[in-house]
């Protein structure tokens, strides 16, 4: 792992990590987390105490729908900016809404405590999603996409 980080590197050297400088230690151990989510590599520990406040592994854990509090896998996505009550949701535009992926029983926590509590106890950041997040997540297709881009206000007329 170590060779392959540095070897990504734009000047590649070899370094300890004992005596190397603590942004470059956070890199490489962010570059481990990464590595760990892409490959679907359960953590012994909570994720969220891995990747607290680091919007891009948490972004990493949404595309690849793995729980960001505990890690396990096939989480569903939670939607902070609320989609339901009265709109449906195979129907609303979802670019810019902020998303958490979360599993069953850690959806369920956030629930039962709030949303505050819940971000003050796991200091997470929820994802914006992006075309792109929202066409790779399945939540719309690209005709919906573009058609939210032509009829910035309108819910998508199948």
């Amino acid at each position: 792992m170590k060779t392959k980080f540095i070897v990504e590197q734009p000047h590649p050297k070899w370094f300890s990590m004992s005596d190397c400088s603590k942004s470059l230690a956070n890199e490489f151990l962010t570059f481990i987390i990464d590595y760990c989510i892409k490959q679907d590599i359960p953590f012994k520990t909570r994720v969220i105490d891995e990747i607290q406040n680091d919007y891009r592994l948490v972004h990493e854990c949404l595309l690849h729908r793995i729980c960001v509090v505990c890690g396990k896998p096939h989480a569903d996505i939670h939607h902070i900016d609320t989609v339901g009550r009265g709109f449906n949701r195979n129907k609303i535009n979802h670019v810019g809404k902020r998303v958490l992926p979360l599993c069953r029983n850690c959806h369920q926590q956030f629930h039962s405590m709030g949303a505050i509590t819940f971000f003050q106890q796991n200091k997470i950041i929820p994802i914006k999603l992006t075309e792109d997040d929202v066409i790779s997540l399945n939540l719309e297709s690209k005709k919906q996409v573009e058609y939210y881009q032509e009829n910035k206000n309108g819910n998508y007329k199948s």
